[in-house]
């Protein structure tokens, strides 16, 4: 089975990927699990769910006191701007998960730039808009020194960038992220120009 995570619909602002222009993508590349992770925004999530019957994982990226992380299992969250340590109390007390997403990247909020030691279960070893490959490279190695699960996030803001990695899979989606049973496929980066168009549309 095939999944996809670490993406972004219009409701995300600096994106352009329709929810129509999706529905088609999963139909046409036969994907099997999809994790939507808006910024500040289930919206994606909840219009992507109704329209496809495959397994959807709600998920949503938000900013916190140390930088951006990634909540997934969780479908409703009432603060756009959490307290780290708060948020992942409130994560480990409804069944979610704590992803730290381009944790290395000094241009985009990454966690572990500011703090190595917080908790989190989920760490992204790869990003498809991390500009410097050294961001990811030290992603790997911090998993690897922390015995954790690493996985590849496209972080596609435009319809080019879907295909930039994706997760294979054999059951539920949600626990093969939990559990680790998952293998990481890595295709390419995206071009510098998405990074800037995301840029000059948050503007």
């Amino acid at each position: 089975m095939n999944g996809i995570f670490h993406l972004h619909t219009v409701y995300s602002k600096g994106s352009s990927i329709k929810i129509e222009y999706l529905v088609k993508f999963i139909k046409n590349r036969k994907i099997d699990g999809i994790c939507i992770t808006d910024h500040s925004s289930f919206k994606g999530y909840e219009k992507i769910k109704k329209l496809v019957k495959i397994d959807v994982v709600p998920g949503i990226e938000i900013d916190t006191n140390f930088g951006d992380v990634i909540i997934i299992g969780i479908e409703e969250l009432k603060n756009r701007v959490y307290n780290y340590n708060d948020l992942v109390d409130f994560v480990k007390n409804n069944g979610g998960l704590v992803v730290l997403p381009h944790p290395f990247d000094i241009f985009r909020k990454g966690v572990l730039t500011k703090n190595k030691e917080v908790y989190f279960d989920v760490l992204e070893i790869f990003n498809g808009r991390c500009i410097l490959d050294t961001f990811n490279e030290k992603s790997k190695m911090f998993c690897k020194m922390k015995n954790k699960i690493g996985i590849a996030g496209s972080d596609a803001h435009f319809a080019a960038e879907l295909d930039n990695c994706y997760l294979t899979y054999e059951n539920d989606f949600f626990e093969s992220i939990k559990k680790g049973k998952f293998k990481n496929i890595i295709n390419k980066k995206s071009k510098l120009v998405y990074s800037i168009l995301t840029l000059i549309e948050k503007l």
